[in-house]
């Protein structure tokens, strides 16, 4: 087991879900082509690095945007920032789940080697989500899908 930013959450809210899933398979193939993963398992990492964070973003995405309340630190916050944290915490405990079942590791491994390290990979990876969302939403907020001019009144740059 390797650990690494999944990035798939920064994807969605840049390009939407379907760019998403291609760029994380863009970045899986590449993985195999530097020999890091077998090919073998390429269409599981698709599915675990890849569909499962995009699923899981695509969705509190949905649920930040029936806020009434629409407030450009919401997005951030919450469509972001949380949605960062929230997503990896999921996608690495189902893939976790997933090599318990797999036989690839035993519980006991899982749980005193690999899961107390989660909280160690969800502060990084919602920090450099936030970060490049909040640098994108200044600088060129036409860049992130998932961020409407209109409905963000605080993300004006007029």
């Amino acid at each position: 087991m390797e650990y690494h930013f999944l990035g798939a959450t920064l994807l969605t809210l840049m390009f939407g879900w379907q760019l998403a899933i291609l760029g994380v398979l863009i970045e899986v193939m590449v993985l195999v082509l530097m020999d890091h993963i077998q090919w073998q398992v390429l269409a599981v990492n698709v599915i675990l690095m890849g569909v499962i964070p995009v699923a899981i973003t695509s969705f509190i995405l949905s649920l930040v945007e029936r806020i009434k309340n629409n407030h450009f630190i919401i997005y951030f916050f919450v469509g972001a920032f949380a949605n960062a944290a929230i997503t990896v915490a999921i996608t690495v405990y189902i893939a976790s789940l997933f090599m318990v079942a797999g036989g690839a590791y035993t519980y006991d491994y899982i749980t005193y080697e690999y899961t107390p390290y989660i909280f160690l990979m969800i502060y990084p990876e919602a920090f450099l989500t936030g970060l490049v969302i909040i640098i994108m939403i200044v600088n060129f907020p036409q860049w992130v899908r998932s961020f409407d001019d209109d409905k963000y009144p605080f993300g004006r740059k007029d």
